[in-house]
């Protein structure tokens, strides 16, 4: 990310001559940007509890958090690219709708059953909810409305279950019960299913490839559906993204207790490490520096990384929640 100050001197507003400039050069490298990646992570506890941290000057800081959510259990996480919402599938029916510059909820939106699985698509002008009513909603995010509603060959979704758009927002896969459902967006019809995918489903970054959490992570081309290979050591995979770049694929593994990475391209382990009690969530920062994951004992790590050489570097920065964090988003 580039610099926002030159000698100490703030230029994140960089203005000359009263004229707002989006980009300053010196001797041909950027240094400053007006539309340089900003590293926002949030995350949850399983009380009900929402953290929102940003990265500046070599450290996270708070940006809001959300302890009184009224609810014990918040599912899954979603944030928007404009980094202006974050939603929440929780299990008392709702999906809660989180504005970052504003200390409260923002609406929330009712599927008539508990909720456990929200996404928003990449133009964020929609979102998906799914739980355990009878179908699959799709909701308009100018309003909130229900915009659509569509049946779902996976009856067994959980709060173990996954819901996520496709890069260009043509395709949702959903896995629940040993499938992965391909959605595609125009009619909300099935145009593929695949026979795997019990816990997380992320695709590539370009749109390629698909993985799907199962024992073991199993990848596919998108474009013909065959598998291209398994992740080895992958026996429960709570946790699964890719790095920003593609280079990378995380794994949090509940059963091994520890945190992997896998090369993209060879899928072949690079790097893991162990913590203490399962690993339940994983996210890579949209720089490609850093990853977070996060465990059973309430523990959330940030590392940086390299995903060139695929290896873990030096721990930025640990947070401890009041109880396990299912999911956790960089944006």
């Amino acid at each position: 990310m580039p610099p926002t100050s030159i000698d100490g001197t703030d230029i994140s507003g960089a203005t000359i001559d009263g004229t707002e400039v989006s980009e300053i050069t010196v001797d041909g490298d950027v240094v400053f940007s007006a539309s340089q990646t900003l590293n926002v992570l949030a995350f949850h506890d399983n009380s009900g509890g929402l953290f929102l941290k940003q990265y500046s000057n070599g450290s996270y800081s708070d940006i809001r958090s959300y302890t009184g959510t009224g609810v014990s259990t918040f599912n899954k996480l979603s944030i928007d690219t404009s980094q202006e919402k974050v939603v929440g599938a929780f299990s008392s029916n709702s999906a809660q709708i989180f504005d970052i510059n504003q200390s409260n909820e923002t609406t929330s939106d009712s599927t008539g059953g508990s909720t456990y699985v929200v996404d928003i698509s990449p133009d964020m002008t929609e979102m998906i909810v799914l739980g355990d009513a009878a179908d699959a909603h799709v909701f308009d995010m100018s309003d909130y409305s229900v915009k659509t509603t569509f049946s779902s060959d996976n009856s067994s979704v959980s709060n173990s279950s996954e819901a996520t758009y496709s890069p260009d927002g043509s395709q949702i896969a959903i896995t629940a019960g040993g499938t992965t459902e391909i959605i595609e967006t125009t009619n909300y019809t099935q145009e593929q299913q695949i026979s795997n995918g019990d816990l997380r489903v992320r695709w590539k970054p370009d749109g390629s490839e698909l993985a799907v959490g199962s024992n073991p992570v199993e990848i596919y081309d998108t474009s013909t559906w065959n598998s291209l290979g398994t992740l080895s050591n992958t026996t429960q995979p709570d946790g699964l993204a890719y790095s920003k770049d593609g280079n990378l694929i995380g794994v949090a593994d509940d059963s091994e207790n520890n945190f992997q990475i896998y090369d993209a391209g060879t899928y072949s382990q690079q790097d893991s490490i162990s913590k203490s009690g399962g690993m339940l969530s994983v996210a890579f920062s949209p720089d490609n520096n850093h990853v977070a994951f996060g465990g059973r004992t309430g523990s959330v790590y940030i590392h940086e990384v390299d995903t060139v050489n695929g290896t873990l570097g030096n721990q930025v920065q640990t947070y401890s929640v009041a109880d396990r964090p299912y999911d956790m988003r960089f944006q």
